[in-house]
């Protein structure tokens, strides 16, 4: 029986790139995917704790890295929510969604950050208070899904208690 080893791989052949990103076995990896049958041909693996770099470019859902914020005072800018949201991480996007006849604020705003873990560390945060007001925060929800209730879920845990059933 051969032991089976899982990698994520960079893989060099003959002067071209190849990129696998899920874990696959090696010997699979050369058939099917490579399509070589010497394993000279490769020139380099890299374990899967170091095979995702912080700033490589990974593209997520934009649903999963924007943040709505709601109850903001009428004073609120642009400028103003992107200061106080960079504490917790880079921000691509930021707009306070304004009236278009009169151009004041609605009371509500949405910052887009670069990595969906940043909007997880400011729901960590809360409450938060910008321009003096306690704001209400939670993950963007596109206004298509906003009727279904499992879409507005802001917390990653989940309290269940069992109850005595009454006869």
């Amino acid at each position: 029986m051969t032991k089976e080893r899982n990698y994520l791989a960079n893989i060099k052949i003959k002067g071209e790139m190849k990129v696998k990103e899920e874990p696959f076995d090696i010997v699979e990896a050369k058939d099917e995917f490579l399509g070589i049958e010497e394993d000279s041909m490769i020139d380099e693996l890299i374990e899967p704790s170091s095979a995702v770099d912080e700033n490589q470019d990974i593209t997520e859902p934009e649903q999963m890295r924007k943040l709505f914020i709601g109850g903001l005072d009428y004073i609120t800018t642009d400028e103003s929510l992107k200061d106080y949201f960079e504490q917790f991480g880079e921000i691509v996007d930021v707009v306070v969604m304004k009236d278009t006849k009169t151009k004041r604020s609605r009371g509500f705003g949405f910052v887009a950050f670069s990595r969906a873990y940043m909007v997880d560390e400011a729901q960590k945060h809360r409450p938060h208070k910008i321009d003096g007001r306690s704001v209400d925060t939670k993950r963007a929800v596109p206004r298509d899904e906003i009727s279904r209730p499992e879409a507005a879920v802001t917390c990653e845990k989940t309290f269940c208690r069992w109850f005595k059933r009454r006869c």
